[in-house]
């Protein structure tokens, strides 16, 4: 086990629920409860279904922490659906419960959780304000590891509104905290955010130097989903910056990470970018071999976010070999799940994409 990420087979994930099922005592359940989160941290209907087990036991021993806890593995997993609503209604029932009512501590935690789920909604200004209001009960408490963490994700607000010297600031300053509690899995999520908006400000060099150290400690904790996120955005900034082949071999290298750990959110995304570099390189079989691998992976997993990115790029891999009529059904599909969403870069290309398909 290497901080949380765990890499385990089936076998051992049966045994633990065959343990949880024979296990009354509630405290071994909840500890099954989280161990069993941690090995399904992608599964975002399962992630609910254990959360709520945690949750509901916490509350039924009035530990304010464990519902916390418990509070943030449901949000993962509506999250991971896309099913923001439904996390913020139990979060902000969650801040009316009398178990937290007189800590403020204990509600800033809360406000973090509640940031993300408001920032999936596109409520960018009610996030910053959750961030801000969580970060001033921190500061006050010297709460370095959760500081750490809300600036991060106060860096993403200020990303995902453009607001990029702003989210630099954030996110410089969240890195510089780690200092005082090293954290190879706080360093390495935070080393990707950066590579990330380096990126977006076409800082192809200082992307590179970033994601390429987030893939350093990724191999020091061992941590083989670490490794793939390292890798594919990698290769998504050397596509960026035109350079196709690196791009190429940084994403196969990411795909057959995502493959070996049967991990299918991180493979349909692979396939896709893999596609889509395919598409510059002029080799449009291989494109649409990857594109429709993507698709498949995608409807494998509840994540709308891949079935958007999928959708996206299986369209222009369709309209480049002038399937148009098949390609106007994928586009038409990915830029209704982005509509009032933060992609506006992705809405940008798929109009392009449907409207040259009408032509």
């Amino acid at each position: 086990m290497q901080n949380g990420h765990i890499i385990a087979s089936t076998k051992h994930i049966k045994g633990l629920e065959r343990k949880l099922t024979k296990t009354k005592r509630q405290q071994n359940r909840l500890t099954i409860l989280f161990q069993l989160s941690d090995f399904y941290k992608d599964d975002g209907n399962r992630l609910v279904t254990l959360g709520y087990e945690a949750y509901n036991i916490a509350q039924s021993l009035a530990d304010a922490g464990t519902m916390i806890r418990s509070l943030k593995i449901i949000a993962n997993g509506y999250h991971i659906t896309s099913d923001y609503n439904s996390a913020l209604q139990l979060i902000e029932r969650t801040l009316q419960s009398p178990l937290v009512n007189n800590n403020e501590v204990q509600r800033a935690a809360i406000l973090g959780i509640i940031a993300h789920s408001q920032l999936g909604l596109g409520h960018y200004d009610s996030a910053i304000k959750s961030l801000e209001a969580a970060l001033s009960v921190q500061r006050k408490h010297n709460l370095i590891r959760e500081i750490t963490a809300n600036l991060r994700t106060l860096g993403r607000a200020y990303r995902m509104i453009c607001d990029y010297k702003r989210s630099l600031e954030y996110y410089t300053e969240s890195y510089a905290l780690l200092r005082e509690v090293p954290n190879l899995s706080d360093e390495n999520a935070i080393l990707v955010s950066m590579g990330i908006l380096y990126s977006q400000l076409a800082e192809y060099d200082k992307a590179l130097e970033f994601l390429f150290r987030a893939w350093t400690t990724a191999k020091e904790m061992n941590d083989r989903y670490a490794e793939s996120t390292a890798l594919n955005n990698i290769g998504i900034v050397y596509k960026l910056n035109g350079k196709y082949q690196q791009a190429l071999d940084h994403s196969l290298l990411s795909y057959n990470i995502s493959k070996d750990q049967n991990n299918v959110y991180y493979e349909a995304l692979t396939c896709s970018n893999i596609a889509d570099i395919y598409i510059y390189l002029g080799k449009f079989d291989l494109a649409l071999e990857y594109s429709t691998l993507g698709i498949e992976y995608a409807l494998r997993t509840e994540s709308y976010y891949s079935r958007q990115k999928t959708s996206a790029y299986h369209g222009m891999v369709l309209h480049k070999l002038h399937r148009y009529e098949e390609s106007i059904s994928y586009l038409r599909e990915a830029y209704e799940m982005i509509v009032n969403k933060s992609g506006s870069e992705d809405k940008c290309m798929v109009l392009e994409c449907l409207s040259s398909s009408y032509e």
